[in-house]
């Protein structure tokens, strides 16, 4: 399914992409144009469109530029909904490619996929605790709802990696209804790094942990992760008083009063007020929303 932002190369046409596809990396004006190309088929779904992404996978071509185009191609499968091409995604799980293994596991997801080889090997790569994508991995497996994974993605409840403890910790609650795992949901809404507070929103939505939506109004991250939560973890209220409670947490992202946010760093002195201004323009929010409640004070 094609998004608003999926539409970026307007002058490009279907041919012309699949012509990209087709020609040899070294003929290519530049080697980002055949991920490129891959990208923009997600624009066509169709016959036409299905071979040559799939063509691009049975390549033998290894070139960066047609290895990085064909991790784009696996995901544009998923998104298109390409059932019949879920055992060539599946081959892809055994690249030494660690990004497209990632891209094949989500698409697998995408599709429903229900073959037990497939998803076999997934199991196997989460106990060998070999990949760096092992929370892809997890989630895949949670998505599909394979229950038989459970003991493999249990022993990931210890993982030195916050994302990975929080996938694992999402999937018992999905898998297994192991609803004393949302204290590690919880916990990781205030890791002190941002990508981890941000993915413990997303498994909290995956685990639909909706008790927890309180305490992601108060994580300190961009307000789209906030909002994005809130509406999917409120989906479907109806109850007048559950309204009126939405709205009051609407109305407070909209305000986004750093006082209502539970930020994870401190400063061990007063800062100069030039330091805090510049914390403005900082990627770490809990470091921005610190700076606005310093200055307040």
């Amino acid at each position: 399914m094609s998004g608003i932002y999926d539409k970026i190369h307007h002058g490009l046409s279907k041919d012309e992409a699949i012509n990209i596809l087709r020609t040899p990396s070294k003929q290519l004006a530049s080697q980002s144009d055949a991920y490129m190309a891959a990208a923009h088929l997600i624009n066509f779904p169709g016959e036409d469109t299905k071979k040559a992404l799939v063509d691009l996978l049975r390549s033998k071509e290894d070139s960066q530029a047609k290895s990085i185009a064909k991790r784009k191609a696996v995901e544009v499968i998923g998104r298109l909904g390409y059932k019949d091409l879920i055992d060539d995604i599946g081959k892809c799980l055994v690249s030494k490619d660690t990004y497209l293994v990632e891209n094949a596991a989500i698409a697998l997801g995408d599709l429903g996929c229900t073959n037990e080889a497939w998803i076999d090997i997934i199991i196997e790569m989460i106990e060998s605790g070999e990949k760096s994508n092992t929370r892809a991995l997890i989630q895949t497996l949670s998505r599909l709802k394979v229950v038989r994974a459970l003991p493999a993605i249990s022993a990931h409840l210890e993982s030195e990696v916050t994302s990975t403890r929080g996938a694992a910790a999402s999937a018992c609650i999905t898998l297994g209804g192991e609803e004393s795992k949302r204290i590690i949901l919880e916990e990781n809404l205030l890791s002190p790094n941002q990508m981890d507070r941000q993915c413990a929103i997303q498994d909290i939505i995956d685990a639909n942990a909706s008790s927890l939506a309180k305490r992601i109004l108060k994580t300190p991250v961009s307000p789209v992760f906030r909002i994005r939560a809130l509406r999917k973890l409120t989906s479907g209220v109806t109850e007048s008083t559950t309204t009126k409670e939405l709205l009051r947490d609407i109305d407070s992202l909209i305000v986004d009063n750093p006082n209502d946010v539970d930020v994870v760093h401190r400063y061990e002195s007063r800062p100069t007020n030039d330091f805090l201004v510049q914390e403005f323009f900082g990627t770490d929010f809990s470091r921005g929303y610190l700076s606005m409640k310093t200055l307040l004070e």
